[in-house]
């Protein structure tokens, strides 16, 4: 029997290769700028933005809104009142989050379409692709709010109920396991659905729910096969991400390392740190120097992330190539070797024999 998660990451090496060399730099500027959005997911999440209807208190001695009390004093003010201006702040941080998700996901799809094609394009696939990105992101609001809400609803039940009934304890553990078990069910979903539903839905410009009844006869009819996939896909990830954060420290430290050598350079020609600091040409020279050395990061880190981001990508594509031929993305100038995968969906046939002693 083949496992098409192993088979997958050698060729995902070999796809890899073939779409990012020979070296284009016009080509690895526009991954560049792919990557930099989806290389880390959403850019902000809306969770962490502070709560606009919290506490908020005014420093002692600031004078409050409203009359004053007779003896001169300020009557207190409502606790809950929040400046316009930390609420403008909010708005803006909930509007730059939602603007960066949105591009993030379509990017996903903009990359989807470059591996696709074997050729990057930037405006015209984010525009082709912009309402699958939208409803991708609904999709994703839809699946959590219909998970967590009436986990929610229960465990807000469990909290006001009697303390003194003597099984409440075990309702909470056996609710902590329903809990989990739900968590680790939305993550799969969300999982799948970022790795296989949404090369489904630029291959064949599908729906989400779309593509997700195109790709459910092969989950459930391969459901070992994805279970393999998720153990060499998170040892996958773990051993590259290692690596990587070894590498981009290593490199990033020489870059930051040149910079403070070139910073003391200047301070030293300068005569000091406060003469270099009080001089309009120390500034400058100064602000140029932390704008090289940002620029020189930026070209240290991103080419690997371009490395790691493809590879991961590609191998998911592989499995799912693997799994039903149909579903095969990749193109066949970047596939290692496109006859290994059969018309009937079945992956390795012609490798395994010929790998078979005679």
């Amino acid at each position: 029997m083949t496992w098409y998660a192993i088979d997958a990451v050698d060729d995902a090496i070999d796809a890899t290769r073939r779409f990012l060399f020979p070296f284009s730099l016009v080509r690895w500027v526009k991954l560049a700028v792919i990557v930099l959005f989806i290389g880390g997911g959403s850019a902000s999440n809306a969770s962490n933005v502070p709560s606009a209807g919290g506490e908020f208190t005014l420093p002692d001695g600031f004078p409050a809104d409203g009359p004053a009390a007779p003896n001169g004093a300020a009557l207190p003010g409502d606790p809950f009142a929040v400046p316009e201006f930390l609420l403008a702040i909010v708005a803006g941080i909930v509007v730059l989050a939602v603007l960066l998700s949105i591009v993030s996901t379509v990017l996903e799809f903009v990359f989807y379409d470059a591996l696709r094609t074997n050729d990057v394009l930037l405006w015209d696939p984010f525009k082709r692709r912009f309402l699958q990105g939208i409803r991708l992101i609904l999709f994703q609001i839809g699946v959590s709010v219909l998970v967590f809400a009436p986990v929610a609803l229960a465990g807000y039940g469990l909290y006001v109920a009697d303390p003194a009934v003597p099984s409440r304890l075990a309702v909470f553990v056996l609710a902590g396991l329903v809990l989990l078990g739900v968590f680790l069910l939305w993550l799969l979903v969300l999982t799948f659905t970022d790795d296989f539903v949404v090369p489904i839905m630029v291959l064949e410009d599908e729906t989400v729910l779309g593509a997700w009844s195109r790709f459910w006869p092969t989950l459930s009819g391969e459901w070992v096969q994805f279970l393999v996939y998720l153990v060499v896909y998170f040892l996958l990830a773990l051993g590259i991400g290692i690596g990587q954060s070894i590498v981009t420290l290593v490199l990033a430290g020489i870059v930051v390392a040149l910079g403070a050598i070139a910073g003391l350079v200047i301070v030293g020609l300068m005569g000091g740190l406060a003469v270099a600091v009080e001089s309009a040409v120390g500034l400058a020279l100064l602000g140029l120097l932390v704008l090289f050395v940002i620029l020189a990061l930026a070209v240290v880190i991103l080419p690997i992330r371009i490395l790691v981001v493809t590879y991961l990508t590609t191998y998911q594509l592989a499995v799912l190539g693997g799994a039903n031929r149909t579903f095969m993305l990749l193109p066949d100038s970047v596939l290692p070797d496109p006859d290994a995968i059969d018309d009937g969906g079945d992956r390795g046939g012609n490798r395994g024999e010929a790998d078979s002693p005679a």
